[in-house]
């Protein structure tokens, strides 16, 4: 039975109609066969309740055929009409047993084909209709959260199936697009929070020449110095915006690592700590012993100023920088805020993350996420915790 139905299902439109027709057509056969059998007994039960009455009107004969032969047996035939001598009530239904007789063979097969037209649009049409045009209606007003289901393994079948994958189509099209415009809205984000730090340190060391040095209270030699440092923070900018100009999305950064010397690489933390920590108390502790590590310095510093923005927004007085460097280098800053949210502290490093205001009002929330894509990118990991106060390690 399961077979059957089975079968049935696979069969093409086309297949259907001539079945549907087919078969009612012939119930509409065998519903003329017995309406007009009906028929005929009910004119045979009136002719036979006056053949008996009338037997006396019968006369014999018989069959001449043109050659001049006779046909065998005798023939029976009234002298007039049998039919003249039915009632009034016999002879009406007579006549109308005639006319249904004549009436019901066409009627069945209208009958038939408008029956078969209807049970082929009801099965077959109507639901795989409003399927697609609900599918229609969705797709117009942009909602492909919706599967369409391909029950029918025939022509509407193979429609509803094209109409899904133009749907699945369109739903990974929009997901690509929404994918797209995250990821530049995340690389816009980093962009404007990183330029932050440098710009700060940029500002900050021209205000001190600008105010130092009409007072001759700046050497030659510190404000060549200076003028380096600020020259090596402009060139990091220049790189850091055609590297984000060139990337996708920020997990696409490439890392570029080299030797860098660790006299340059805590130099620049110390002086950039120096300026950005100077209405707080600063603890620089640097137990490096290597004279070089490899990696990224621009991406290492890029994540020190972040971690070091951080804790400035929500320090109250004391920031702590500790430079470790074992197997590995370690970089762990610290403050005495009231550290992270207990509840969120796994997602603090999650892209566009915020669970408070700073000082500074409301931020991206990005920049933990960019430590922790450039601590990954380095081969180390970003540790995020509480101890009297914020504390976050970053190792590469």
């Amino acid at each position: 039975m399961e077979w059957l139905i089975s079968k049935f299902g696979r069969m093409s439109v086309k297949s259907h109609f001539i079945f549907y027709t087919s078969t009612c057509i012939l119930i509409a056969f065998c519903l003329s066969l017995i309406s007009s059998s009906l028929c005929d007994y009910g004119v045979n039960l009136i002719f036979s309740k006056y053949q008996k009455e009338f037997e006396k009107d019968l006369k014999e004969g018989e069959i001449v055929l043109n050659n001049g032969s006779k046909l065998e047996g005798m023939v029976y035939f009234y002298k007039k009409d049998l039919i003249s001598f039915f009632s009034k009530m016999d002879k009406f239904f007579y006549d109308v047993l005639n006319i249904l007789k004549s009436f019901l063979i066409p009627f069945w097969f209208l009958i038939s084909v408008i029956f078969a037209s209807v049970i082929f649009y009801n099965r077959l049409l109507k639901p795989n209709f409003e399927t697609l045009s609900i599918a229609a209606d969705n797709i117009s007003k942009n909602n492909l959260d919706f599967e369409i289901k391909c029950n029918n393994d025939n022509e509407f079948g193979d429609l509803c199936c094209s109409f899904e994958k133009m749907r699945y189509t369109l739903q990974e099209n929009n997901y690509e697009m929404w994918r797209i415009m995250n990821n530049q809205r995340k690389i816009n984000a980093a962009f404007s929070h990183d330029l932050r730090t440098p710009l700060t340190v940029l500002k900050g060391q021209n205000e001190m020449l600008l105010k130092y040095i009409p007072m001759n209270k700046v050497s030659v030699e510190k404000t060549i110095d200076v003028l380096n440092t600020m020259k090596n923070h402009i060139n990091r900018l220049e790189d850091y915006t055609k590297t984000m100009n060139k990337i996708q999305s920020i997990e696409s950064i490439e890392i570029k690592k080299e030797k860098i010397y660790m006299k340059d690489l805590i130099k620049g933390m110390k002086e950039t700590a120096d300026i950005l920590c100077k209405n707080f108390i600063l603890n620089f502790t640097n137990n490096i012993e290597d004279e070089f590590i490899f990696g990224d310095f621009s991406m290492i510093m890029q994540v020190y100023e972040n971690i070091l923005s951080n804790s400035i927004r929500f320090s109250k007085s004391t920031i702590n920088i500790i430079l470790d460097n074992e197997d590995y280098f370690k970089l762990t800053i610290s403050d005495d805020g009231e550290g992270f949210v207990k509840d969120n502290i796994l997602s603090v490093s999650d892209p566009f993350y915020s669970s408070k205001k700073g000082k500074e009002g409301i931020h991206f929330g990005i920049g933990l996420y960019i430590c922790k894509t450039l601590c990954e990118k380095h081969g180390g990991f970003l540790k995020i915790y509480n101890n009297d106060g914020a504390f976050v390690e970053a190792v590469f």
